[in-house]
């Protein structure tokens, strides 16, 4: 006679013959979805259908699908082997370790048909320890911002097959960013309307898409407009941000693996359509990468507009925001006693002190042992960067937003040499200068 154990294994296969079961894959439990009722038989293997996603249905062994318990008792999932067995986990970590995404290698680089300058992986690196999967990228005019945020998406193909890019900017922007994707990294970038975005968008809530592609749209065409939720308002604009709007970012769908907006300063009223389908975008894409090469200065309301879009939950009040710059002004003068020359480190190891008395870093272990170092006396070469290093790991913001100076990361830059040069006046020409001195002053 069958065991118990038979007899159970043959009542789960049949539900699982069912429509509308919840099932995981028993050595992924993390990947789940819905039978569909179809089954089919090739060879001696029974195979159901099912749907992990509105884009996405597979015939699976029947014997490699459970049932997801009603129970979410971790001991109990545990107890009963839902989660999985050691063996599992073993594949599943090398699985990892193989793809990358337990190791800091950038499979990014040298990607792109340009020299390779170490700061633009800053910003990739930034990225990948980023606990919402969104960053600012907020560099100075001419370090290659555009590069960096590519890095990124080469960087997320190669780490989860991102397959789906959108690129947000304003209308003038656009020839130059698909100029930019072909010659820099041959990647082919299509350059498409509001109405073709709705469209493009819309097949594959529908299901009738499931293509890669990088889009580049201006940002001018899709600004939300104010009555965007008057179902009654039908006008392309109003449509693309309540699709936006009804098919947020879940688990097992994502309208854009990744989204990347250029001067995003733009975005920085929260009263404007500009900011509104920031949001919305933001919601719908699996990453954001947001740039901007305009001086934001720390505990502006303009960085904290930027930054409430990347992490809402994070900087949702201008006052707690406003406290987080303030304690984290001691690591940035910590950083920048330590760039001088010679590195200053007693005014750093007093930047550290006040930064430990502060609620977001009172009793911090780190700083105590940088501060412990420092007091050592005069550091290398080496010990300084290393401690650079240590330090913007611990800053508050080096999560959600990086900034590259060109001061910082140009050796040969161009060296400012400022001359005063004495120059005698015609009568005419002073006459001339006087003139337009007091028209100015006045």
């Amino acid at each position: 006679m069958p065991s118990n154990s038979d007899a159970d294994q043959s009542e789960e296969e049949a539900n699982l013959r069912q429509k509308g079961i919840r099932v995981c894959i028993r050595d992924n439990p993390g990947r789940q979805g819905y039978t569909t009722g179809r089954v089919k038989l090739v060879g001696s293997k029974e195979l159901v259908e099912i749907e992990f996603g509105p884009n996405e249905k597979q015939f699976k062994n029947v014997a490699l699908v459970a049932p997801v318990p009603e129970s979410h008792n971790l001991i109990s999932l545990l107890e009963t082997g839902q989660l999985g067995n050691p063996s599992d986990l073993r594949r599943l970590l090398t699985f990892e370790k193989i793809k990358g995404t337990l190791t800091n290698i950038f499979y990014s680089m040298e990607s792109s048909n340009t020299d390779f300058y170490p700061h633009q992986f800053k910003p990739v690196l930034s990225f990948i320890e980023s606990p919402v999967g969104r960053i600012l990228i907020a560099d100075e005019v001419g370090l290659g911002k555009t590069i960096e945020a590519t890095y990124i998406w080469k960087e997320m193909q190669a780490r989860i097959g991102a397959k789906r890019l959108l690129i947000v900017c304003p209308a003038m922007l656009r020839e130059k960013w698909r100029r930019d994707l072909r010659q820099r990294f041959n990647i082919s970038a299509e350059i498409i309307n509001s109405s073709q975005l709705l469209q493009r968008l819309s097949d594959i809530v529908d299901g009738k898409a499931q293509d890669s592609f990088v889009l580049i749209v201006g940002l001018e065409s899709i600004r939300a407009p104010r009555d965007v939720d008057d179902s009654a308002q039908q006008t392309t604009r109003a449509r693309l941000a309540r699709l936006l709007d009804a098919n947020p970012t879940r688990p097992d769908f994502a309208l854009l693996d990744q989204v990347i907006i250029d001067e995003a300063h733009y975005l920085r009223n929260p009263a404007t359509g500009n900011n509104r389908i920031g949001s919305l975008l933001c919601d719908a894409a699996r990453h954001l990468v947001m740039l901007t090469a305009t001086p934001i200065q720390l505990g502006s309301e303009n960085l904290f507009q930027l930054l409430k879009i990347i992490d809402p939950d994070v900087f949702y009040d201008k006052h707690s925001f406003q406290n987080l710059v303030k304690a984290n002004a001691h690591i940035v003068d910590a950083q920048r006693a330590l760039w001088r020359t010679p590195p200053d480190t007693e005014r750093a190891r007093n930047s550290l002190s006040l930064a430990r008395q502060t609620e977001f870093f009172f009793d911090d272990a780190s700083l105590e042992r940088i501060e412990g170092e420092l007091a050592q006396g005069a550091i290398t070469q080496d010990e300084r960067i290393s401690t650079l290093n240590r330090l913007e790991s611990r800053s508050l913001l080096s999560q959600y937003m990086t900034r590259s100076r060109k001061r910082e990361v140009m050796k040969d830059r161009v060296q400012r040499s400022p001359q005063v040069l004495k120059i005698t006046f015609s009568p005419l020409e002073l006459s001339f200068y006087n003139s337009i001195s007091r028209r100015i002053q006045e």
